[in-house]
């Protein structure tokens, strides 16, 4: 299913649930989940982006330019060839794929993302724009290394934490790191954060 299908379903509910029928919404969510597991896919200037339905708003900001617009615009402004950055909660991996081209094949991009399912989307970002410099690392950063708990928002992936928030349901355990146990004596250029907590 097109992306741009969805974007007119979810207008179709909003209408429907301004005049009272949020009933038939929730059915037809039902069955866009059922169908659309897997998650959808947007292109933009060469680059796919795959995500959760349920995070498709966050898609829909990147489909029109208007998710973190200004740090974008400064992120990309500062990028060179041969750059080592790190992606601390990379999510689906839009900063990473973003930084990915800009930097070439000597530059290196490790992107942490504690979640399994994000960081299954984050993996999968990565092979859908064929990326070799961005290294995904499956843990959280932290100011101590070990096992600690994470707190999931059943209706937010992004609104994961180590911290427990409101609307926070299901506690998993992750592996969390340090940026200088990973990192060691290995020079950073960049290191962007974006976490809940």
């Amino acid at each position: 299913m097109k992306f741009s299908s969805v974007q007119n379903m979810d207008r179709i509910a909003f209408v429907l649930r301004r005049i009272g029928l949020s009933s038939i919404t929730r059915f037809f969510r039902n069955i866009l989940n059922i169908f659309l597991a897997d998650g959808i896919n947007i292109n933009l200037n060469g680059n796919v982006f795959h995500a959760l339905l349920r995070d498709r708003d966050i898609l829909y900001k990147i489909q029109d330019g208007t998710f973190e617009a200004e740090s974008v615009k400064l992120f990309q402004e500062i990028l060179k060839p041969g750059m080592i950055i790190i992606d601390i909660g990379a999510f689906i991996g839009y900063y990473s794929v973003l930084a990915a081209r800009n930097i070439g094949p000597t530059g290196k991009i490790y992107s942490f993302e504690p979640d399994p399912t994000t960081y299954r989307f984050l993996n999968r970002n990565i092979q859908l724009n064929n990326l070799s410099n961005v290294f995904s690392v499956h843990k959280a950063v932290s100011n101590k290394s070990g096992t600690m708990e994470f707190y999931k928002n059943p209706l937010d992936s992004s609104m994961n934490s180590l911290i427990k928030r409101k609307g926070s349901k299901k506690i998993i355990q992750i592996e969390c790191i340090t940026i200088d146990s990973f990192i060691g004596d290995q020079q950073v250029d960049i290191i962007k954060i974006y976490i809940e907590g």
